[in-house]
């Protein structure tokens, strides 16, 4: 049995934390034995990961305390890593480049990489955000250096992660996020639970659901929003997820006059059932390294208006539809407005005829891990 130790957020509502337990549960657990390692800490994740029977570790979060946080990796990985074959890194940058030189040192386990972005997860001030930049600039040739095997979820996000020689050498995997398509099949009786539970049998629904960060760019879903409402009252936003610009974005929507038709649901488990009960989803992320909610809303068969900054493997379907930011909030409301007449079907067996099933995730992993494992004796 191999053992592996995958290292990523988990927190709840976050992408990369989906795609791992997703992913990795779909593994043959007979054949390896996994143990997370969270950079950040969050107790609904922990007892979630403990109950698939995994070993859970953490390290303090790095915006409690830098100092204790790159201790904590230093401690952890002399003294543990020695134990695991494979030390799977989820990264969305670069800059949290020395456990991966740690993992090297103390270790004979192959170190893979995985990109999951095209830019940084959060945005800060300008004289952070250069120093930053400069980190992670740094962190990839590091990285590209230490690492023996590197996965990507777009070529943007490979970009990203990996110097122009590796990706160029065509050496970095494009791994595809895929999805659990038994769950995210479209079914009337769940729409009609949901809007008839919530009272929205009459209205029109648009659905946001990430992050609330920057780079997802809420505050913009907001202002298209307000558009449409001028047009169509009966229209309400659902926002799910939860994040820093929380605040702001209640604050905002307030001062439009939109409190009673602005909802915040905040994270939730039923994510599946709420794409069911929307009319459409819009999703204007200033960087996105791949989407996998716009991979679960098509299957849901939910028409869904994106920015042009998601890679083209995610329009797996003629539901999706594409405008530039530059375009404007109008722009953007006209084409919600006048989504073209669609009578609402399942989308799943597309996606899974285009290989976003996860089990197909899943089973290419096995794969390169025994490649890795094999090339390794």
């Amino acid at each position: 049995m191999k053992r592996i130790l995958v290292v990523g957020d988990f927190i709840k509502g976050s992408g990369v934390t989906q795609f791992i337990v997703s992913t990795f549960i779909n593994l043959d657990q007979t054949k390896y034995k996994i143990d997370v390692m969270a950079y950040d800490r969050d107790a609904t994740v922990k007892a979630k990961i403990q109950s698939l029977g995994w070993q859970y570790h953490s390290v303090t979060p790095l915006h409690q305390n830098p100092v204790r946080f790159l201790l904590d990796w230093h401690s952890f990985l002399k003294r543990r890593a020695a134990n695991y074959d494979i030390i799977h890194f989820n990264y969305s940058a670069s800059w949290n480049y020395l456990p991966i030189v740690w993992a090297k040192k103390f270790t004979h386990a192959k170190i893979v990489v995985h990109s999951h972005n095209a830019y940084f997860g959060n945005h800060s001030n300008k004289l952070v955000m250069s120093f930053l930049l400069r980190l992670h600039n740094h962190g990839r040739y590091v990285i590209s250096k230490y690492s023996d095997f590197q996965f990507a979820t777009s070529m943007d996000a490979a970009k990203w992660m990996f110097t122009a020689d590796l990706v160029n050498a065509k050496r970095v995997k494009i791994l595809r996020n895929g999805i659990n398509l038994d769950r995210f099949n479209y079914q009337p009786a769940i729409r009609d639970k949901i809007r008839t539970q919530f009272n929205l049998q009459h209205n029109f629904l648009i659905g946001f659901a990430g992050v609330l960060l920057s780079r997802k760019n809420p505050q913009f879903a907001l202002e298209v929003f307000y558009k449409v409402f001028q047009k169509r009252p009966e229209a309400k936003l659902i926002i799910l997820g939860d994040g820093p610009l929380k605040q702001e974005l209640m604050d905002r929507a307030k001062a439009l006059g939109l409190t009673d038709v602005v909802i915040f649901k905040g994270i939730v488990d039923n994510i599946e059932e709420w794409y069911q009960a929307f009319d459409a989803l819009i999703f204007p992320s200033k960087v996105e390294g791949f989407g996998l909610v716009a991979l679960e809303a098509q299957a849901t068969g939910l028409p869904i208006l994106i920015s042009e900054n998601f890679p083209s493997i995610v329009s797996v379907t003629k539901l999706v539809h594409t405008n530039t930011l530059s375009a404007g909030a109008p722009s953007w409301a006209d084409i919600l407005l006048n989504l073209p007449a669609y009578k609402r079907h399942d989308q799943s067996e597309l996606l899974r005829e285009a290989n976003f099933s996860v089990t197909v995730t899943a089973d290419k992993l096995n794969a390169y891990y025994t490649d890795l494992m094999r090339n390794s004796l």
